[in-house]
């Protein structure tokens, strides 16, 4: 069974959610991801609220903004092409 919305407090999933296309309620004050946040791919729902029900049931069927915040996945390409570039220099 696939989770429609994870909630969760492991900072892990935050990432992999996004990846999957899948928006996520973390039960936490604050997150190092805040780029999800931003997006809309991660709302936070802090612990000690009393409507962390309501948080998640707001969330389920919504998505997050198009972005690249992590780049578009061909960092090796460019950095292959950029050391093919660069002159050798031989020792003396």
């Amino acid at each position: 069974m696939q989770s429609e919305l994870p909630s969760s407090q492991k900072t892990i999933f935050f990432k992999t959610d996004y990846f999957h296309g899948v928006p996520c309620v973390t039960l936490r004050d604050e997150t190092e991801w805040s780029e999800l946040v931003d997006l809309g791919w991660n709302r936070l729902a802090p612990p000690t609220r009393a409507d962390i029900a309501s948080e998640i049931r707001a969330a389920l069927g919504t998505t997050g903004r198009d972005g690249r915040p992590y780049g578009y996945g061909n960092a090796a390409e460019q950095i292959a092409r950029a050391i093919g570039s660069v002159p050798t220099v031989k020792n003396r």
